[in-house]
């Protein structure tokens, strides 16, 4: 399947070379995977990537002596899948990738007993995502670089699509699937503007000076931090303007209604991280930008904190509103 996006709304001509090579992406069916008596070194969570090449009933004990298999750092599990990645602790990543893995897998007919590392299982948006698969159970495992684990049969959803990317199908059934676990609406706002702290990294500086803009404009100012994940889920469901400076709280756009608008504040010079940008055109929704200065050119777009131009801001503003 060919996926053929459009460009952004507010596009410039000047700024093709930020889109470019996500215009045209070949989209997969998820893939899945079954193998038998895997050797799992899962420290770090590295599962995913040495199951991705696994074939049926291979036989792998990677590094690992025939001596040392009776060992009592081995633990042994029956029957499992491995659905997490070292990326998986974040909001977006888990939401985008986790849950569709998890919808595929809830297909199968198995029972299955599913793993979860300490670190994501006490993730407030993991347990609760996982409290909504009836027919899967979950258990918290400690995970070192010491302890292996040799799994009987081992399931692996392999959704064939580069992170940053998705299958408009699978990402909207994941969407749906989360939408109505929610019933109530948190929030009556109809324009939402995700608040970044700038202690937490990738806020905005000169974010008072933008606040009276905000309001000008009819914006509801929301730390989605402070939020539950039902409570993020609720407050998008009234939504039909979602704008933010580039980050997890952008996924959110997961649960606006069908053909929304989103605004990503997004680094000037950042043409790699395209992730909501293809978000927004897997689920359908109407995309702008704005382009912004970074405090510190030398960093990453992650690790750094934005400054919005007033002018511009207000221009793009007045272009989603209209």
């Amino acid at each position: 399947m060919q996926l053929h996006r459009k460009l952004p709304v507010n596009f410039v001509a000047a700024d093709y070379h930020l889109f470019a090579h996500e215009l045209n992406i070949e989209a997969h069916e998820p893939e899945l995977i079954t193998a038998s008596f895997v050797y799992a070194d899962l420290y770090w969570y590295y599962a995913t990537i040495g199951l991705s090449s696994l074939k049926q009933s291979q036989l792998l004990y990677s590094k690992m002596k025939w001596r040392r298999i009776f060992s009592p750092k081995i633990k042994y599990c029956k029957k499992t899948a491995l659905v997490f990645d070292i990326w998986s602790t974040n909001f977006f990543h888990w939401m985008t990738e986790v849950v569709p893995k998890l919808q595929h897998l809830a297909t199968i007919g198995e029972n299955l007993i599913i793993y979860i590392p300490e670190p994501i299982f006490r993730q407030s948006f993991a347990k609760f995502t996982l409290s909504l698969f009836a027919n899967i159970s979950f258990r918290a495992i400690s995970i070192n670089h010491i302890t292996k684990f040799i799994i009987q049969k081992a399931y692996f959803c392999n959704l064939k699509m580069q992170s940053g990317n998705y299958h408009p199908e699978i990402i909207k059934g994941a969407a749906l699937f989360l939408k109505t676990s929610v019933q109530q609406n948190y929030l009556s706002a109809k324009r939402v503007f995700i608040y970044r702290d700038i202690l937490d990294g990738r806020g905005i500086e000169n974010f008072n000076e933008i606040i009276p803009l905000l309001d000008q404009y009819g914006f509801h100012i929301v730390d989605l931090g402070k939020l539950t994940t039902e409570e993020q889920i609720a407050s998008m469901q009234n939504c039909e303007i979602l704008a933010g400076v580039h980050g997890a709280g952008l996924t959110n756009m997961m649960f606006l209604p069908s053909g929304a608008k989103v605004l990503e504040l997004r680094r000037h010079d950042d043409n790699l991280n395209n992730c909501y940008f293809s978000l927004a055109s897997a689920l359908g929704h109407n995309y702008y930008y704005l382009l912004c200065n970074v405090n510190d050119e030398s960093l990453p777009t992650q690790q750094n904190s934005f400054f919005v131009d007033e002018f511009a801001f207000e221009k793009a503003i007045i272009t989603v509103v209209n």
